[in-house]
């Protein structure tokens, strides 16, 4: 035994390293098990999205396989001795975003986005039709909208129910425009352009009542309005009041507005409100916690049940229209939470579930006939669970070291010893959000292999008042991370958690935390998981994300400051993690979304680039195509192989042996010291990375075989491979880690949007990943590039017109479509084209976007030109106004494809024997050349002797442009047709690589 001393002086017990690990060892022999597996904890439910129609009569689902939706739909039962018949399934459309069904139950309307549309901002609404014959044919499509969002509001209770309410974001992100889409025929109709309001709510006819802004000061103002009149101002909220009060409902007539609210008191009521006097009324005043639960009456927005939790959910307002109903479902699950999820209109039949923190939820069918009440299991929502034994969530109060009470719970491994447990101390995240009572596959996931989780509601988490909220505001870093400590000291005093076995976890402002306390508390923690966390809090505040900032006063106010003074900017920097960079000792594993918009991959990346060279032990996976969290399960199922095995070399607790990263995963591996050996047997299922500067033949590298190099330079090298399996030829490109300019990372991003987007002509990527010395994609393996069959094909180092065009129309295409999906490539040349291998020779593609940049923001808005700007491109093919180092658009682009078209032409350019010397610095460089093809430019019949005329509208049209304007690929296109035809030029020519081999 060892005796010391913790940070409150408090004398504690710490049972000696070694006697712990022998300890475990011999636990881990004796009581040797099956662990659950990890995908059927973290795969998809059997039932997920379950909703009924209005009447209870029809229940639909949603089933995902390999990223594609189906809804399957099904009649219930009307007797207690029938079962759930078998149901007729839709296949939904692109990428499915939600379905309602309408009121009179004869459809079901499903939204989507077109992803067939370059920007991906359009998004459709179909009406999938029930009373036709079951067919997937019987879908109708009723409207586009061009929109960033589409939010489906309510059916509208006029107009024999066939108008929907949706809200739609087509003039940004911030505001909604309110629409009426009719049912009939799809006519989309505007009912409100909103300017003004975070907020719009209307009544159940759809007539507009209440509008909510925010003001400089953080004071949210509400405002009614009546049919007739313009909108009033109402009443305000706080800071601290806008979150603990948010509307419920309007009733049918307008006239009552239905809130939980903490306006008058520390907790939020149930109140209903009179829309012009503004007198409250308490329906239900809760008891420890806020009210949080509300089940409204979908005809009249009455509400009909309400509830809290404090420890435990609990129902405790129950109306007595349904008083009768609701005793007879309690007295069958007499130690259960029940909660309805529709009720029908005379409420005879009820759809609801029962809660539980070890079932992620069982459903079930309540209807009254006649004077007999009749009950029906439907179904679980996850039947591989129940094969396994969950554990219970405890609830447990906790005293800070400042006196405040936090509600913690704490999840404990089963059939153990009374021994100290390895703890995962698990930071949720927000700040101002909650831990609540209820199944958590990743919880219970983590107590399989034997860690206790500790789940705790420190000062700022909602729920338990407003005081409690407010002590929260501008203690990131501060109390809210004392809050966290005092708990695991707790459970450390407890008996509970092994203070030698200790890990800090968390998501979002948990993952803030999780880095927090590897600086504030170095000694105290065996290993950290930050997973999308913040690292620094001024980029943070700064990278907002745009639908935020209609509130960003308030927003400031809850963090503490803004990033608007160098007094402000200095006080977040000092909240900051990666303020105290050298004091972090403890392993990290960090996991970011490279398209998270809330904690953009910048705040991962600078910590982890700080780290990177410190000898401290990290891994960095990045999600491509993910966001503020993962949701692709192959994303998921890895996500947490890497926390499994992350945590089981610091805490000693099991882990599921993994065979191979999960087929479709998109994560980015970055390892530092002594990761390695865990990316190279666990992840890459024992395919030896070997971490030589250049390959040598018969390497392997995640499946692929090396079979000698083809490419070479300062950016790395560029190796031909074949796949190990079914021995189809790619190419492998490799960066080192220690080169001083990383580009790789940049270019697999942009690859992935630019293949979301459909842009052709580029290669397709089969994996990629990242160790401690390099970097690597593994792509489609092209044949010669441009250049190449310039120098090779004919002696004047020119191509035949007929090659000229085809090589010009295919390049074009590929750089149209890139500038719609948002992308600049700022490095057009004949090395960055190459054809494809025999026997698709005529094939092109294009390559390296290494030096690409988005022009568009998330809006699609082309972005202002910066003041100043390095420069980009190669100078031979850079455009004048890019040697000038201004900003690049589309137009830049398009010049150096005319040079390129140029100089496959005529064999030259103007400037081959006047390029500047290469002892100047490039800048220089770069002025110098700019100035040189002005002068050549201005000469235009010298410039472009021995081309076709045709290049002169090229020329004229390219100096009309300016920076915001789209270049008119048609009018090119249409000359280069032209071109053919006054050539009298065929598609079944001969190119000119087609009259000799390539290789």
């Amino acid at each position: 035994m060892m005796l010391y001393t913790g940070r409150n002086g408090k004398s504690k017990i710490l049972l000696c390293t070694f006697v712990n690990a022998v300890y475990a060892s011999i636990v881990s022999l004796v009581f040797s098990r099956q662990l659950i597996p990890r995908a059927d904890l973290l795969s998809h439910a059997d039932y997920s999205g379950v909703s009924t129609d209005a009447q209870v009569r029809w229940i639909g689902h949603i089933v995902v396989r390999n990223r594609n939706c189906s809804l399957i739909v099904q009649k219930l039962p009307d007797q207690v001795d029938e079962p759930l018949r078998p149901g007729f399934e839709f296949k939904l459309f692109d990428a499915f975003e939600d379905y309602r069904w309408t009121l009179d139950g004869r459809g079901i309307v499903v939204q989507h986005q077109l992803l067939s549309e370059p920007d991906k901002q359009y998004r459709q609404l179909t009406m999938l039709d029930l009373q036709s014959p079951i067919s997937a044919s019987r879908s109708r499509k009723l409207c586009v909208f061009k929109a960033w969002r589409l939010q489906i509001v309510r059916f509208c209770y006029r107009d024999n129910l066939q108008q929907l309410l949706v809200f739609v974001n087509q003039r940004g992100r911030q505001l909604q425009d309110a629409y009426l889409v009719d049912l009939r025929n799809g006519d989309k109709r505007l009912l409100y352009k909103n300017d003004k309001y975070i907020l719009l709510s209307f009544d159940f006819n759809c007539t507009l009542r209440l509008g909510l802004t925010e003001n400089k000061n953080g004071i949210q103002e509400v405002y009614t309005k009546n049919a007739s009149s313009a909108f009033q101002l109402h009443k305000t909220f706080t800071a601290d009041t806008s979150v603990g009060s948010r509307l419920i409902s309007i009733d049918k007539d307008g006239s009552t507005i239905y809130w939980i609210s903490n306006e008058h008191e520390d907790k939020g009521s149930l109140v209903a409100e009179d829309a012009i006097t503004g007198f409250q009324h308490v329906i239900q005043r809760p008891k420890r916690a806020d009210i949080s639960y509300v089940y409204i009456d979908f005809l009249t927005g009455e509400p009909l049940l309400a509830g809290e939790e404090y420890f435990y959910p609990e129902i405790t307002y129950v109306h007595e229209k349904l008083a009768a109903h609701y005793s007879f479902l309690k007295e069958r699950f007499p130690d259960a939470t029940i909660y309805p999820l529709r009720i029908s209109a005379d409420f005879s039949r009820w759809y609801f579930t029962v809660v539980s923190d070890r079932e992620p939820g069982t459903y079930y069918l309540y209807w009254n006939a006649g004077d007999r009440r009749r009950l029906l299991f439907l179904f679980y929502s996850n039947r591989k669970v129940r094969k396994y034994k969950m554990q219970p969530k405890r609830a447990v109060e906790v005293v800070t070291r400042d006196g405040l009470v936090q509600v913690c719970y704490l999840t404990c491994p089963a059939d153990r010893f009374s021994t100290p447990y390895p703890l995962v101390a698990d930071v949720h995240g927000g700040p101002h959000a909650r831990n609540y009572w209820e199944f958590d596959s990743t919880v219970q996931l983590h107590v399989d292999r034997g860690y206790a989780i500790l789940q705790c509601n420190f000062r700022g988490s909602t729920g338990y008042g407003k005081a409690f909220l407010r002590a929260g505001f501008g203690q990131w870093g501060g109390t809210m991370q004392n809050d966290v400590i005092d708990a695991i000291d707790w459970s450390v005093s407890a008996g509970i958690a092994d203070p030698a076995r200790l890990a800090i976890s968390g998501v979002s402002y948990g993952g803030y935390a999780a880095l927090m306390a590897t600086v504030q508390t170095p000694d105290m923690f065996q290993c950290a998981v930050d997973s999308f966390g913040p690292s620094n809090l001024v980029t943070l505040y700064q990278s907002m994300p745009r639908e935020w900032k209609p509130t960003k006063a308030s927003y400031a106010i809850r963090l503490g400051a803004t990033a608007n003074t160098e007094a402000e900017m200095r006080w977040l920097f000092n909240r900051s993690p990666i303020a105290y960079k050298d004091r972090i000792k403890t392993p990290l594993l960090i996991i970011q979304g490279m398209d998270d918009l809330v904690v953009p991959v910048k705040e991962s990346d600078q910590i982890v680039e700080a780290l990177a060279g410190s000898g401290l032990t990290l891994i960095y996976a990045i999600f491509m195509d993910e966001a503020h969290g993962l949701h692709y399960v192959p994303n998921v199922l890895l996500q947490y192989s890497l926390v499994e095995r992350f945590l089981q070399l610091y805490l000693h607790g099991e882990s599921e042996t993994v065979a191979t990263i999960p087929k479709g995963c998109t994560a980015m591996l970055e390892a530092y010291p002594e990761w390695n050996l865990f990316l190279e047997t666990e992840i890459m299922g024992g395919e030896k990375v070997k971490c030589s500067l250049i390959f040598k033949e018969g390497d392997e590298v995640q499946g692929f075989t090396v079979k000698n190099v083809i490419g070479f330079g300062s950016f790395g090298q560029v190796y031909e491979v074949f796949n190990s399996a079914n021995n189809q030829p790619a190419a492998m490109k490799v960066e080192l880690t220690a080169q001083r300019n990383h580009a790789l990372k940049n270019e697999l991003m942009i690859l992935r949007k630019l293949r979301n987007a459909n842009v052709r002509h580029i290669c397709k990527v089969f994996t990629y990943g990242r160790v401690t010395e390099y970097s690597y994609i593994i792509m489609s393996l092209v044949g010669p590039n441009i250049r190449y069959l310039l120098k090779t094909t004919n002696a004047n180092c020119a191509f035949n017109l007929r090659t000229v065009l085809h090589v010009g129309v295919l390049s074009l295409e590929a750089l149209q479509d890139m500038h719609s999906a948002g992308y600049l490539h700022r490095d057009v040349k004949p090395e960055n084209f190459a054809i494809g291998n025999e026997p698709n020779s005529r094939q092109l593609f294009i390559l390296d976007f290494g030096m690409s940049r988005q022009f568009v923001n998330n809006e699609h808005v082309h972005r202002k030109p910066r003041a100043k700007c390095g420069f980009r491109g190669t100078l031979f093919y850079a455009s004048v106004n890019a040697l000038k180092l201004c900003e690049q658009s589309r137009k830049d682009d398009i010049w150096s494809w005319f040079y390129m078209l140029i100089r496959m032409t005529t064999g030259n350019l103007p400037w081959c024997h006047k390029m500047p010397s290469k002892e100047m610095k490039l800048q220089k460089q770069a002025r110098a050349l700019s100035i040189f093809k002005n002068e050549v430019m201005d000469n235009a019949s010298s410039f472009l002797a021995g081309c076709p005329t045709e290049f002169h509208n090229f020329l004229r049209h390219l100096k009309s442009l300016t920076y915001y304007d789209r270049p008119d690929y048609e009018f090119i296109y249409s000359q280069l047709n032209q071109i053919m035809k006054k050539n009298k030029l065929t598609d079944d020519m001969p190119l000119d690589w087609e009259q000799r081999p390539t290789k």
